[in-house]
């Protein structure tokens, strides 16, 4: 992985991907809520992986922070 800024924006490259901060938010969010729903229906996520509340939860700390930042972002200038 590398990261690269770009104008005003840091942005990750990883194999063949690029992130944004926006784009690791948005990627995350609907990850988490995938999880919760595989976990209500007490059935794996789509990566066939056991889901776990545990794993939610930490989940939901790493969006936390990575949605500060970017709310920390969007109101810096």
């Amino acid at each position: 992985m590398q990261f690269l800024k770009k104008g005003d924006k840091t942005v990750l490259i990883d194999r063949n991907e690029v992130y944004t901060l926006e784009k690791a938010v948005d990627t995350l969010a609907i990850s988490v809520f995938e999880d919760y729903i595989a976990l209500k229906r007490d059935e794996p996520n789509s990566n066939n992986e056991k889901v776990t509340e545990e794993r939610i939860m930490l989940a939901m700390d790493v969006l936390n922070s990575l949605s500060g930042a970017l709310s920390a972002t969007k109101n810096v200038g």
